[in-house]
C-alpha cells in the first residue's frame, strides 16, 4: 500500500502549466520516499540533485537571521527557498512561527512597473485579508 501512495505522490521538479512554470524541489522527501519503498535513488537523479543543490547554494541571495517581528513573503511557485536549522537558546522561550497563505491577483503583479507599485499591490491584498 505504501508503494502506491508514494508513487501516486510523485511529481516532477519543473512543471509548465500554460504560460507558468512551477518549481518544487524537496530532496529530503525524494530520498525518504525512495528509502521507504526500498528503491535506490537512480544515479542520474542523484547527480542531478547534487548539481541543483550546488547551484541553489551558490545562488543564495538572502542569508540572515530574522529578528523578532521580521517577515518574509515568498511565492513558493516562483522562488526556491530553504531554511537553516534552528535551535532554541537555553533559557529563552521557544521560537514561534506563523505561516500565512496570501493570494495576490495576477493582474496586480503584471500591472506593477516597479518595486513600489508591487509593494502597494501586495499591501492592498493583505489589507483585504485575502488568504488561501
Amino acid at each position: 500500500f505504501i508503494f502506491l501512495r508514494i508513487r501516486y505522490n510523485s511529481y516532477p521538479i519543473y512543471v509548465t502549466e500554460g504560460d507558468r512554470m512551477r518549481f518544487r524541489y524537496m530532496r529530503h522527501w525524494i530520498n525518504t520516499g525512495h528509502s521507504k519503498t526500498g528503491w535506490k535513488v537512480p544515479t542520474l537523479l542523484r547527480i542531478s540533485m547534487d548539481l541543483l543543490d550546488d547551484g541553489l547554494d551558490n545562488g543564495c541571495v538572502f542569508h540572515k537571521a530574522l529578528e523578532r517581528g521580521d517577515m518574509i513573503f515568498a511565492n513558493n511557485a516562483m522562488l526556491a527557498h530553504a531554511r537553516d536549522a534552528f535551535k532554541n537558546k537555553p533559557g529563552q522561550p521557544p521560537r514561534h512561527k506563523v505561516r500565512a497563505w496570501l493570494q495576490v491577483q495576477k493582474r496586480d503583479i503584471l500591472n506593477s512597473h516597479d518595486d513600489e507599485e508591487l509593494e502597494a499591490a501586495l499591501t492592498k491584498n493583505l489589507l483585504r485579508g485575502q488568504t488561501m
